[in-house]
């Protein structure tokens, strides 16, 4: 199943999915398939080695190998798209990047102590 989501800095936004290709367990690696949603076409695949380290080693700390397999993408890029990926992977919500920041409405101010002496003062 494809997950949909978003990276950017200050000049582009990539809107992406990404999603598990199937592969061998005897090869105890995992590929991602990392597509743009406008053209599913152009693509990158990645893999790494967390099946090896989860399952034979049992080791829960150690940092996973990431390797870009086909396509081409910045170095800068394919790690925000990692790190989703990791994110992802442990259950983690998404970090909102600072472009989308700016979109979101504020929060509603904090009630001031003084609003219900206003109201009463209003209505008296």
């Amino acid at each position: 199943m494809p997950h949909a989501f978003t990276i950017g800095n200050r000049y582009q936004t990539f809107h992406l999915t990404w999603e598990l290709l199937p592969t061998d367990p005897r090869r105890r690696i995992e590929r991602y398939k990392i597509a743009t949603l406008k053209d599913p076409e152009k693509y990158i695949i990645l893999e790494n080695n967390r099946p090896l380290i989860r399952g034979k080693y049992k080791l829960k700390n150690r940092r996973i190998d990431w390797n870009q397999v086909y396509g081409q993408m910045s170095a800068h890029n394919v790690e925000k798209i990692i790190e989703v990926i990791e994110n992802h992977l442990a259950g983690k919500q998404p970090a909102v990047t600072k472009n989308l920041q700016k979109t979101r409405k504020r929060p509603p101010s904090p009630r001031s102590p003084f609003d219900d002496q206003i109201r009463l003062n209003e209505e008296g």
